[in-house]
Parts: structure tokens; C-alpha cells; sequence
């Protein structure tokens, strides 16, 4: 039997202790419903450290995290998260990841397939 596996790190810099607590709030929220944590944290100085060894929701972290932005970074400031998705196992087609860019306004997503896909598409219609 083979596992599949979600891995990402980021650090988040905290400006000062009301994002601190709104961060710790949140994500303490998160942890405690009842779908689970939506991915690791932990605070380190003057950063939040995001993080995932094995599965992250990636949904509600860009809803939870787009929420802070709007709360507290201006126009124009974004955080950029991308993944590594892989199998314990070399199975075909198991190894892929994913991207996504959060401003306070919307959120970016990009899949490598897709992306590949949607390019190559697009290369066959300019023909």
C-alpha cells in the first residue's frame, strides 16, 4: 500500500501582538472544529511558520490567510505558498504540486497539469 503526501513551509512575518493574536486565535479555531487543523503553525520570534508534512486544506488556509490580509497588509502585498504532493510509492501520475497567491482581494491558483495543459492548448490554437 502506498501513502500520498502533501509538504509545504512558509513564514508569515508578524508586525506586531494583535496579529499575533489573531493568527493564534484563528488557527486555534481551526484546530478545534471539527474537519480538523488545517495545516500545521507555530510562532517563531517574528514569524508564523505555516507548515505541512503529510496534508494540508489548502482552501481553508487561503480563506483563513486572506482574512489576515484583509485585516492587516496593505494593496499590492501578497504571500505566495507553493506545495510538493508525492507518493511514497513510484506510482504513475502521483507526484505533482500546486501554488497559490493570496492578496487581500482574491487568490491565485495554479496546478502544474493544468497550467501545462492550458499552455500547450494554447500553443495548438496558434498554429
Amino acid at each position: 500500500m502506498a501513502n500520498n503526501y502533501i509538504q509545504f513551509s512558509k513564514l508569515i512575518p508578524i508586525k506586531n501582538q494583535e496579529e499575533r493574536d489573531w493568527l493564534q486565535k484563528k488557527f486555534q479555531e481551526e484546530d478545534d472544529n471539527d474537519e480538523g487543523p488545517i495545516c500545521d503553525w507555530e510562532f517563531l520570534e517574528d514569524d508564523f511558520w505555516i507548515y505541512a508534512e503529510e496534508y494540508a486544506d489548502f482552501e481553508a488556509l487561503a480563506d483563513t490567510l486572506q482574512e489576515f490580509f484583509k485585516e492587516f497588509r496593505d494593496d499590492g502585498d501578497s504571500l505566495i505558498i507553493t506545495w510538493a504532493e508525492f507518493c511514497s510509492k513510484l506510482r504513475p501520475d502521483e507526484f505533482t504540486g500546486g501554488g497559490i497567491c493570496i492578496t487581500k482581494d482574491r487568490y491565485y491558483w495554479s496546478n502544474p497539469l493544468a497550467d501545462l495543459t492550458e499552455q500547450m492548448e494554447k500553443k495548438d490554437s496558434d498554429v
